[in-house]
């Protein structure tokens, strides 16, 4: 458990160009969310982690491009990204909290503006259990991948 207090709102921001900040978005949605499901995750399947790399990362890399991905930063040093969420439309593919930053409410804070809507999930990690999701909202793996693109 983190000694960690949070004595301000975040400072939110769109992800940009920056290509590290975009690895590091990354980076922690594969990090975090490969094993960690209540089944049992890919790797634990017998899934090798480097081909679940190769497979699911392009997958996620697509996500973050073609979404809106919310940073919350510490408010004087807007580079310290500390969490983020990623949605497309009325779907909400991830949030991540870094662990040294979880359990002070900044998940939940990322996606309160969305409490009162119908939305859609892609991912539910432990984590994202206990933010108690609305029940308006379902979960469905499918919008992960862009079928305007399939079609095509």
């Amino acid at each position: 458990m983190s000694d960690l207090k949070l004595d301000h709102e975040p400072l939110l921001r769109l992800l940009g160009t920056d290509e590290s900040e975009r690895n590091l978005v990354l980076s922690g949605w594969l990090r975090t969310y490969i094993g960690t499901h209540e089944r049992p995750g890919p790797v634990q399947l017998g899934i090798p982690r480097g081909v679940l790399m190769r497979l699911y990362g392009p997958l996620v890399k697509d996500v973050i491009r073609r979404s809106c991905v919310v940073l919350a930063c510490l408010p004087d040093m807007p580079e310290r990204v500390y969490g983020w969420l990623c949605i497309e439309g009325d779907v909400i593919h991830y949030v991540c909290v870094k662990p040294r930053w979880q359990r002070l409410g900044i998940g939940s804070w990322l996606i309160d503006e969305f409490r009162a809507r119908a939305m859609t999930y892609t991912h539910l990690t432990p984590d994202g259990k206990r933010l108690k999701m609305p029940e308006t909202w379902k979960y469905d793996g499918m919008p992960m991948f862009d079928t305007q693109e399939v079609a095509a």
